[in-house]
């Protein structure tokens, strides 16, 4: 099922450009880790800070009713290398509250990069988006099937 091909704009331009979502991997919790919260785009100070701001993403689990889910962590990478943004999704099913005969997915830590987060930049101005929509997306793709 990955690597995904999907669109994002990149808002400077207005451009679509391509990206890939991709399966966790130690460069992307790396890049995650460290040069996320590092560029001249990001604003001196946080205030307050973000939650996601000193997470380790590979020490997360889904909890429910008291056990762990069986899950994932995904992340969207554009041709640059940069990481866009990452989630964590079950693969075990789980009843709907819906239709509980139906099972379903669940997503914890959906996060966009912060340079794509207008509050965190300097300039204020979009920069990557639909970036948490492509997630959401694919997440729903994945439940269905």
């Amino acid at each position: 099922m990955l690597p995904v091909t999907v669109p994002l704009l990149f808002a400077p331009t207005k451009q679509v450009i391509e990206a890939h979502i991709v399966e966790w991997n130690d460069a992307i919790a790396d890049h995650v880790h460290e040069a996320w919260w590092i560029g001249h785009d990001l604003i001196d100070e946080f205030d307050p800070q973000p939650i996601d701001r000193n997470w380790n993403w590979d020490e997360f689990e889904i909890e429910m009713d008291g056990r762990t889910l069986a899950s994932k962590r995904v992340a969207i990478v554009t041709g640059d290398g940069a990481v866009q943004g990452a989630m964590m999704i079950s693969i075990e099913p789980i009843p709907s509250i819906l239709t509980p005969t139906l099972g379903t997915l669940f997503i914890e830590l959906l996060f966009t990069a912060p340079r794509n987060r207008i509050a965190l930049r300097r300039d204020r101005q979009s920069f990557i988006v639909g970036v948490g929509q492509v997630l959401l997306t694919f997440a729903a793709k994945m439940s269905v099937e």
